[in-house]
């Protein structure tokens, strides 16, 4: 899109979420997911500096680049990969 910027943060903990979000999306708990957010250009003046982000967003997204960096993900080629891994861990 023209005249937007986007940030992803990836592998964010449910825990790390908005309550809102939560009860809005009807989340499940014990999941990970990549969020994306997309600023419009005329709005970029009005994002908060960095002093004022959330301090728990940035040390969640510092933990799961380390988490991510390390290795500690799973990757699922197909849906199937996906199926097996869900019935795997809902069986464990």
């Amino acid at each position: 899109m023209k005249g937007m910027n986007s940030y992803t943060f990836s592998h964010i903990s449910f825990k790390d979420l908005p309550d809102e979000w939560v009860k809005r999306l009807r989340l499940k708990k014990n999941r990970h997911f990549t969020i994306r957010i997309e600023v419009a250009e005329e709005h970029l003046e009005e994002l908060p500096s960095e002093e004022k982000i959330s301090g728990k967003l940035v040390k969640a997204v510092k933990e799961s680049e380390a988490s991510y960096k390390a290795g500690n993900f799973v990757s699922c080629e197909t849906e199937a990969d996906r199926k097996a891994l869900f019935r795997k861990s809902w069986n464990e």
